[in-house]
Parts: structure tokens; sequence; C-alpha cells
């Protein structure tokens, strides 16, 4: 069974979030939470990961849909207005990922467990 995790983020200057699933390595000291702080750190590398949709894994970049062929509907980016919005899917995850440069101000990954809104820097 996976950790399962969702990837939120509020790119540019656009008020709408969009997240994405991960099936596994969900938690944060070497798993997406390490992933995203040391490699996902600009607009342009969020934005092409958030391109392909839910992934099966992070560390070995699978999306859903060209690795299974599986649906562009069922599994591209989810569209919120609003953070907590985005943290009322229920997907089974253990921990939700959020990202805003919208101001361009030097943001970092935060962190929330069991849908909560625990906001923890990484």
């Amino acid at each position: 069974m996976g950790t399962r995790s969702l990837i939120s983020a509020r790119l540019g200057k656009t008020e709408e979030w969009q997240t994405i699933y991960c099936h596994w390595d969900g938690y944060i000291e070497g798993g997406v939470g390490e992933e995203l702080h040391e490699k996902y750190d600009t607009i342009e590398r969020i934005s092409d990961l958030f391109a392909g949709g839910d992934l099966s894994s992070i560390h070995e970049i699978k999306h859903y849909h060209a690795w299974r062929d599986e649906p562009w509907e069922d599994v591209k980016p989810r569209v919120t207005q609003t953070l907590e919005e985005a943290f009322n899917f229920d997907m089974g995850q253990e921990f939700h990922y959020s990202w805003d440069n919208r101001d361009g101000l030097d943001v970092k990954w935060r962190v929330g467990k069991d849908r909560g809104l625990v906001e923890k820097c990484l």
C-alpha cells in the first residue's frame, strides 16, 4: 500500500489552485516532501510536474496518463479557488503539500497531514 499524497500549487498571478495526486512515498523525509523541496523550487519545474497530471511516483516520474494511458479527464490537475477546497479532496492521502508563488515571493513548500491545514515549512 502506498503512502498517498496530494500536491497543490498556485502558480503565477492566478487565483486558482491546481492539485495532483501521488500514490507512492508521500511522507516528508525521503519521500514526496523531500523531492519537492530539493527539485521543485521554481514555477517552471512545478508547472512541468503538474502538466502530466496525477502520478504513481515522483522519484521516477510516472504520470498515469503517459505511463498507463489513463484518460486525461481522470488524471488531470483538479482546479479549485482556494487551498481549503483542495484540502477537501479525499483520495486517502496522508499528506498534502502546497506551494504558493502568486506574489513572486520566496516561498517554501508547506505540508498538512490527514486533510488538516497544519502549516509546516519544508
